[in-house]
């Protein structure tokens, strides 16, 4: 029987070299993987799109009932859309026509997410919804307590969909039977107490979490949930627990709202994070501990006291970076400048940059998000290759000048958003300490 090639004492030592490095390249090949790209989802109607994965600094896009909004998305994201809860994902879909009303929101027509609120009529809409198209609907918001007389109505609903994401509002226990029927890939939980933790603690299908610890002391680590991937977290009133995650150490995106001081210290097991966000902490503690997440690919810190410095050189992950109004013009040129891969820059309340020629040097830019025009808006056309830019559009004037970007860009989606803004409804009720930074924010502009 012939020999394989590799084995015939006649086979050339340049063939034979060069078969071997052609399997080796494949296995490195087949054990590398891209990390997943962003997408652009468009939305129609008089609609406010906010995403809290990507950005927690409440940046709002908006659309009208002639020009569509747009905004950066990726598999996972959490939007609200017009108050209402969402998760993108791939079946999402990149454009989205959006109705709403008081208690339901539609996308392209479907019935997608539904509140129910304490009210006398609140669980008679619960049963008008079980009997209709359930097919598109991902998401529950429960803001009131659950009779045992609506358990029926929630199983008959479980049966159509029973990865249906869940919220449950302040006032709201959490059921164990309810829990039981269904397998949600989304969980928010406001005002958060050992007891709702408790209930929550033997799930297996959540790859997302949002807990507010608002008002309600805490003193334990979350216990492990295996399947969580991304945690957005509020602790107001009190620091984080010591060892508070060390019990899920397989998250790979951390939102953290947190008054007062955060300690960077309680995330240095988190191996393989890739996102994380840090909002309205007056001091962080040990910052360089951003050093070993070495998988990084998203940072968004607003902070006072914090400073993008050398401790993220190493970062050569990163593709998504938000400013702050703190960063001056140098911190902005050499972060860039040791970063050429960044896709995406966030630029939040900041007027006082330049930022067009420092942007050219990025081959890779997809997307700039502008919360304030910036100083050189004139010459932002340059970015030839820019996907994606966001500016705001608060007044006419403004309006104008998205006009006529968008004549000289005609390859870009430009969208509008309104600044920083302070939103209500269910993210009030998750967050409720965000009221107190309401001069923080820019109110939402009175009409386009």
């Amino acid at each position: 029987m012939k020999k394989p090639f590799l084995y015939r004492p006649g086979g050339s030592l340049p063939e034979i070299c060069f078969i071997l490095v052609l399997m080796t390249t494949m296995i490195l090949s087949s054990c590398t993987t891209e990390p997943e790209p962003y997408s652009i989802m468009k939305f129609y109607g008089n609609t406010t799109v906010r995403n809290y994965s990507r950005s927690i600094y409440l940046i709002s896009f908006t659309s009208d009932s002639i020009n569509p909004g747009a905004l950066i998305v990726r598999n996972g994201d959490i939007l609200d859309i017009n108050e209402f809860p969402l998760v993108y994902t791939s079946k999402t879909g990149d454009s989205l026509n959006i109705k709403t009303d008081k208690n339901k929101c539609f996308v392209n027509g479907k019935l997608a997410s539904v509140k129910i609120m304490k009210s006398d009529t609140a669980f008679n809409l619960l049963r008008d919804i079980s009997k209709s198209d359930l097919t598109g609907l991902s998401m529950l918001t429960l803001e009131c307590q659950i009779p045992d007389s609506i358990f029926q109505v929630l199983k008959e609903i479980s049966a159509i969909r029973p990865d249906l994401s869940l919220a449950f509002g302040d006032e709201t226990n959490i059921p164990d039977t309810v829990l039981k029927m269904f397998s949600p890939k989304f969980l928010m939980i406001s005002g958060a107490t050992s007891e709702k933790i408790r209930a929550i603690s033997g799930l297996s299908s959540p790859e997302a979490l949002l807990i507010d610890f608002y008002d309600t002391p805490y003193n334990s680590p979350l216990p492990a949930i295996p399947s969580v991937k991304q945690l957005i977290l509020s602790i107001q009133d009190s620091p984080l627990p010591a060892g508070f995650l060390s019990e899920n150490l397989q998250l790979e995106r951390l939102s953290v709202i947190a008054k007062g001081i955060f300690d960077l210290t309680e995330t240095v097991f988190l191996k393989s994070l890739k996102e994380l966000s840090i909002f309205e902490t007056d001091t962080i503690i040990t910052p360089e501990q951003v050093k070993n997440f070495k998988n990084l690919e998203s940072i968004s810190i607003m902070s006072e006291n914090f400073k993008y410095d050398s401790s993220f050189d190493d970062l050569k992950n990163l593709r998504w970076i938000s400013f702050s109004s703190g960063v001056p013009q140098s911190d902005f040129e050499m972060f860039i400048l040791k970063h050429p891969n960044l896709e995406v820059v966030e630029i939040i309340e900041n007027k006082d940059l330049s930022i067009t020629e420092t942007l050219l040097s990025l081959n890779k830019l997809y997307g700039l998000i502008l919360s304030e025009n910036p100083k050189d808006q004139d010459s932002l056309n340059l970015l030839k290759n820019l996907k994606y830019l966001s500016i705001p559009e608060r007044n006419p004037e403004e309006k104008r000048s998205i006009v006529d970007l968008q004549n000289s860009m005609p390859n870009t989606i430009i969208a509008a958003n309104e600044g920083l803004c302070l939103g209500s409804g269910w993210l009030l009720l998750l967050f409720p300490a965000i009221i107190a930074f309401g001069l923080f924010f820019r109110s939402k502009s009175a009409g386009r």
